[in-house]
């Protein structure tokens, strides 16, 4: 081809594959980011992954998957169903997606089902939530000492817990399981309890 044409080639690609995207009907575009966001983390190409998550949703979306692709691998995924939230309403939509894990460091085979919602944007579906709905519950545990560098200098917790440490997500987002609270350290010696060094008497 002469190299005077291939400008012209690729912008008739670009505008060839604008038209296909333009006449994909709202059920074939949310099968496509459902099918995208699972297959590309499912090989733990998270920066692909991340491109169909909603914004507000990001930041538990790199917690909870921090472990994938590094300490644990998906043997097999299906996604179970694919439906539109509710009758005439295709602008919300639900996923059902199963996952067949295990850790790098073991041979037993984990399964644990996901319940995904979606949200319509321009084009495509963007990811809203992600929760278990059955099976193991440790496939969304984060890496141990996880801290999210992308989201910039973290703040002082306002609960006085630990900066980014978090339980089930209250807001409809990505639930995973909360830390255990410290043992108390106050020992009994006698009938007078010991306090612990600099405490009050």
């Amino acid at each position: 081809m002469p190299k005077a044409l291939v400008p012209l080639f690729a912008a008739s690609l670009l505008v060839f594959s604008g038209c296909l995207l333009q006449n994909m009907s709202p059920t074939e575009r949310l099968r496509d980011a459902v099918i995208g966001y699972n297959e590309a983390a499912r090989w733990g190409r998270m920066d692909i992954a991340q491109q169909q998550v909603d914004g507000p949703l990001q930041g538990d979306f790199r917690r909870v998957h921090s472990r994938w692709g590094r300490l644990i691998n998906i043997a097999d995924q299906e996604i179970l169903a694919v439906n539109a939230a509710g009758e005439g309403d295709d602008t919300q939509a639900v996923s059902v997606v199963a996952h067949r894990w295990y850790e790098q460091d073991a041979t037993y085979l984990h399964e644990t089902t996901l319940r995904q919602t979606w949200k319509k944007s321009r084009n495509t579906f963007l990811l809203t939530s992600e929760v278990v709905i059955d099976g193991d519950p440790a496939l969304f545990a984060p890496m141990p000492g996880y801290i999210d560098l992308s989201a910039g200098p973290l703040a002082p917790p306002s609960d006085g817990g630990v900066p980014g440490d978090a339980g089930p997500a209250a807001d409809g987002g990505v639930a995973a399981p909360a830390a255990p609270a410290p043992a108390p350290t106050t020992a009994t010696e006698g009938n007078s309890a010991v306090s612990p060094p600099g405490a009050a008497p």
